[in-house]
């Protein structure tokens, strides 16, 4: 069976997609072909089975130029192939659609090949809406992660690649209680509220932490948002306290979250949050107040934004160390995601 998948990156420095290498790793031991379309081709280390076809936006091809390299792989690509995964890219899976059925070659013509998408957000496009139409199945981590009403969504957990997050030894000791956080600066993260809860902290101990925020901006929205977390830390006096540290590439990521003493999460997506389960594959202990976790971790590291001080308080003295790894081994691990979407698909 060969699978065509369709994505946004392919590059393993990428702080933000750098797992996706991960994903075509595992789908390559359950396939005989993979081939992926991507947007933008980076650095990678992938198997023989597995071709990359970049659009080219890491060449700064135009929006034109890219739309005509799709056409011309997916053509040439829908006949060598059993079944196509989208990425988060549901507008590919519309694109797909119209070209077999516009196609003055037969073979594409007639292939009807089955569709699939895989997707985690909050928001629900028209490209979204028509995609849904027309795939098979809509792979998604969680019931809140695909807001549409549908039949066809099926619901995998996410998939972390434990190989990449496996546990560290010999992590050196830091003379400091080090939490972190991890993801994009923008409003739905709700990261003034880890600020806020660090200022009301005793002064006892807010002297022996350090917060470190590990993530970019996109948007312009959130660059003005950074603005005003930094005035935030400048208005409270913790410049000393609190680090803006900005990205981190994926293949680094484990050796951060190594080194902190917790994890903090208060993100208002409302879907499970990936970088929560990587920093629990790493043993780290989390709070969070994001509703989704409700029923993954257990009640002692959920609290209510009003309740951050005192949960970090009582963490700083007491150091829980649960084995949260084996939640993401049991639920949430990278082999057992791409085998249930192989078994929907084949």
């Amino acid at each position: 069976m060969n699978l065509l998948i369709i994505t946004q990156k392919v590059d393993e420095q990428d702080a933000i997609l750098g797992f996706f290498v991960g994903w075509l790793k595992e789908f390559s031991k359950s396939v005989e072909k993979v081939f992926v379309i991507t947007l933008f081709k980076g650095d990678y280390d992938l198997p023989q089975n597995v071709e990359v076809f970049s659009l080219g936006k890491e060449e700064g091809k135009s929006r034109i130029s890219r739309l005509l390299k799709f056409r011309k792989y997916a053509k040439e690509l829908l006949p060598k192939t059993d079944a196509v995964l989208a990425h988060m890219c549901p507008e590919y899976i519309v694109a797909i659609n119209h070209l077999i059925k516009k196609s003055f070659n037969q073979e594409i013509k007639k292939s009807n090949k089955p569709l699939y998408l895989w997707y985690t957000h909050k928001s629900v496009s028209k490209y979204l809406i028509k995609a849904e139409k027309i795939v098979k199945k809509i792979f998604t981590a969680s019931s809140e992660s695909c807001r549409l009403n549908s039949e066809k969504i099926v619901v995998t957990s996410h998939g972390i690649d434990l190989e990449h997050f496996k546990l560290q030894d010999n992590v050196p000791a830091l003379d400091y209680y080090n939490i972190i956080t991890v993801g994009r600066i923008t409003p739905r993260k709700n990261l003034a509220v880890i600020i806020e809860a660090v200022n009301q902290l005793p002064s006892e101990i807010k002297n022996q932490i350090r917060l470190k925020f590990i993530g970019e901006t996109l948007l312009e929205g959130d660059k003005k948002y950074l603005s005003e977390l930094k005035i935030q830390v400048t208005r409270d006096k913790l410049q000393d306290i609190i680090e803006f540290v900005g990205p981190i590439t994926y293949e680094k990521l484990p050796q951060a979250l190594s080194h902190a003493d917790l994890f903090i999460n208060v993100s208002k997506t409302g879907s499970v949050d990936k970088a929560v389960l990587e920093a629990m594959a790493l043993n780290v202990p989390v709070i969070t107040s994001n509703e989704a976790f409700k029923n993954i971790l257990p009640a002692k590291y959920l609290c209510e934004d009003s309740q951050l001080t005192e949960k970090i308080v009582e963490f700083y003295n007491n150091r829980p160390s649960d084995n949260l790894r084996k939640i993401v081994e049991q639920n949430h691990s990278l082999k057992n995601l791409v085998k249930k979407i192989i078994n929907e698909i084949f």
